[in-house]
């Protein structure tokens, strides 16, 4: 399938994660053997420090960074907080440790001024290129090797000549000096595991040196890189601890933050003793130590047996093949455990960790469903459409128009919870999967839509794919809006899905020329924020989003969407856990995606703003309309306004059912052969789909 140019180089700078051009030839793997429990880490002590940003440890003492600069000294027994520095400066990112000292990392623009906080000696300034944001820092042997963990990027700066030296296409995510040798951290997106490289200063080269085979969860979550007394590597996320024994060849969890009753830990370090420094919520610190060796699991002092046993317990309920959605449901439930206080505890079930393939995970949670051994509360983003209007018509799940009615919420994404009148099912995070055109073809999002595009009503404008390639996107995008769970049809004859057949039968090459309609999943505001960046910067111009149809709105992917069991015996209480999903205060605090509160929706507008004018200021350059490679886009009031009328209309789930797309594109293939028209192909459709429909009830 080929694609513009224009979008090639889009697609290359919306890319997240790149691959590492290691060298992997006779370098090690390790048998990740999962979490055990041999060392009981218990709190020492817990310290109280306002807006904690990053830590690290020297010897026996760690080093605290905040906000504004400042740097607070805790020893590992905790016996001493001692203030040692207040720059009162928010261009300080980071801390990294010398042989005989700490400094301090302060970013300006393109230059860095390097601060001894232990001694009087003068400041180093160091201008140059620098590659992104400052994160993580080491300083040995006269060189800075500064980590941008948000890109994986490193810049190498000698601080006695100011050479500097850049590494860009890796993703690194820690970097550790351990016995005068830099190793680097590394996210395989080959392995989906975590992988350490030497790090080469002459040569400014990265080459593989073990893989852990502890697999990531979260690629944006902070990572630590130390070893311990034995000479084994410490990796620490913001889920847990691991272990990587290079002489047994294994890997293993030894400490998880949720026993702890810790969410997320920002940043994590390590002492030569083997005591950790935990940095989590707003001004939270924690030391925990390693008490005893026991292979039995060991209750952690911050959470009681007791209370636990005395609790409701309720189950939700998914078949998962996806690791990430499965731990966001997890963190959503640990993050609901710590807060409450109705005496309920949640609990994830996912059925396909006890099947061989997903079929039969389903199967076992069918019967479970019908047989009288309902969970609580059912994952309803592994079904289809048509599954949740199955399930919804037969009784499977319990009607909530008492929740989803609520004015704070949006009603566009509860659209398709609603079956014959009522809610069975809500939404409470999503994703946008929308379709993009340049702000110099459509001024505001939704203003034109893809049949304006294809009745050639916006001048210059073409779609990036063609024939059946487009057909079977814009199916996956739009077919659940010509279905009707309420009455069982379809409107597949309709003049507007013959006309895209028409068109997708027709399209050739010679129509990719002039600004192409492009896609790109968006999780946040943040990152809706980041793709206007990246293509002003290309472009000149931002981006809007097309609707899918003349009736406006566009499509989205659910991400924590619910249904209450109603077959379930605590149907009450998973009411109101479903609705404390839904509250203000756990929507600020979902893992990932757009919540569903407006509220929380217009702080994070006002945050990205507020982030926007800082990065603003900061490049000290001002941004030109039309100019490209310009360093920012303003996000600004018009922008994030057109942003919340998108998601006030996002009202089309992404269709997930395989089925019906296979039956649009089987009958649609004698079209692309000229055996058939538009209105023959669409009435086999329609009568096909009918069909499947009718099984509902």
């Amino acid at each position: 399938m080929k694609k513009s140019y224009a979008a090639k180089c889009l697609l290359i700078l919306l890319s997240i994660f790149i691959l590492t051009s290691c060298s992997r030839n006779n370098k090690t793997k390790n048998e990740y053997i999962g979490t055990i429990h041999k060392t009981n880490y218990s709190e020492q002590h817990k310290i109280q420090l306002p807006k904690t940003v990053s830590c690290i440890s020297a010897e026996n003492e760690f080093y605290i960074l905040d906000e504004k600069g400042t740097v607070t000294k805790v020893s590992a027994n905790g016996e001493a907080t001692v203030q040692i520095d207040g720059q009162d400066s928010n261009t300080v990112v980071s801390l990294a440790v010398g042989k005989t000292s700490v400094f301090l990392i302060e970013q300006l623009n393109q230059s860095i001024r390097i601060i001894d906080i232990l001694s009087n000696n003068e400041p180093v300034y160091i201008t140059g290129q620098i590659a992104g944001s400052v994160g993580a820092a080491i300083y040995t042997d006269e060189t800075l090797v500064l980590n941008d963990s948000t890109t994986g990027m490193l810049t190498i700066i000698n601080t006695q000549g100011g050479q500097t030296k850049l590494i860009k296409d890796v993703p690194v995510c820690a970097i550790a000096c351990i016995e005068n040798e830099i190793f680097c951290l590394l996210r395989s997106a080959d392995t989906k595991t975590y992988q350490i490289s030497t790090l080469n200063i002459q040569q400014a080269s990265l080459e593989l040196y073990m893989d852990t085979g502890i697999p990531y969860s979260n690629a944006a979550s902070k990572c630590s890189l130390y070893s311990d007394a034995d000479g084994n590597f410490i990796v620490m996320d913001a889920q847990a601890a691991y272990r990587c024994n290079q002489e047994k060849g294994q890997s293993e969890c030894f400490l998880l933050w949720q026993e702890l009753n810790v969410l997320y830990m920002k940043d994590i370090a390590i002492s030569s003793t083997g005591i950790i420094l935990g940095l989590y919520g707003e001004d939270n610190c924690v030391l925990l130590a390693a008490d005893v060796e026991d292979s039995a699991t060991v209750q952690s002092p911050l959470s009681s047996e007791s209370i636990e046993n005395e609790k409701t317990v309720l189950t939700i309920a998914t078949v998962n093949d996806d690791y990430d959605h499965a731990e966001v449901l997890k963190r959503l439930a640990l993050l609901y455990n710590i807060q409450n206080e109705a005496g309920i505890k949640i609990e994830v079930h996912d059925y396909a960790q006890d099947k061989t393939n997903r079929d039969d995970a389903m199967l076992a949670l069918t019967t479970d469903l019908i047989t009288g051994n309902a969970p609580d509360i059912l994952d309803c983003s592994i079904l289809s459409g048509l599954q949740l209007a199955s399930y919804s018509k037969n009784g499977v799940l319990e009607v909530i128009d008492e929740i989803t009615s609520d004015d704070k919420l949006l009603s566009s994404v509860m659209q398709p919870c609603y079956i014959d009148g009522h809610a069975y099912s809500a939404v409470c995070s999503f994703t946008l999967t929308p379709l993009f055109v340049a702000t110099s073809k459509l001024p505001h999002s939704l203003e034109k839509s893809v049949d304006d595009v294809i009745q050639g009503h916006m001048d210059g404008v073409c779609f990036d794919w063609r024939g059946e390639d487009l057909l079977r996107i814009y199916s996956e995008y739009a077919c659940e809006s010509y279905l009707n769970y309420d009455t069982n049809t379809s409107n597949f004859t309709c003049e507007s899905f013959e006309c895209i057949l028409s068109f997708c039968a027709n399209s050739t090459e010679d129509q990719a020329y002039g600004s192409p309609v492009v896609q790109q999943p968006l999780p946040s505001i943040a990152a809706y924020r980041t793709l206007q960046n990246l293509y002003f910067e290309a472009t000149g111009v931002g981006v809007r989003i097309l609707a899918l149809n003349a009736d406006g709105g566009t499509t989205y992917s659910d991400g924590i969407h619910l249904g209450i069991c109603a077959g379930s015996k605590n149907v009450t209480a998973a009411k109101s856990v479903l609705m404390d999903f839904l509250s203000e205060n756990l929507q600020k605090q979902l893992p990932t995606g757009f919540p569903v509160n407006r509220e929380v929706l217009q702080d994070q507008l006002y945050a990205e703003i507020g982030q926007q004018s800082k990065e603003f200021l900061d490049s000290q350059q001002q941004p030109s309309e039309g100019k490209v490679g310009a360093p920012v886009f303003l996000f600004d009031e018009t922008t994030a306004a057109d942003l919340m009328y998108v998601l006030e209309n996002a009202n089309c789930r992404r269709c997930d059912n395989q089925e019906i797309i296979n039956i649009i594109m089987d009958e649609a293939a004698p079209l692309f052969a000229g055996e058939k028209t538009a209105d023959e192909v669409a009435m086999l459709i329609d009568n096909r789909v009918a069909l499947l429909l009718s099984e509902i009830n």
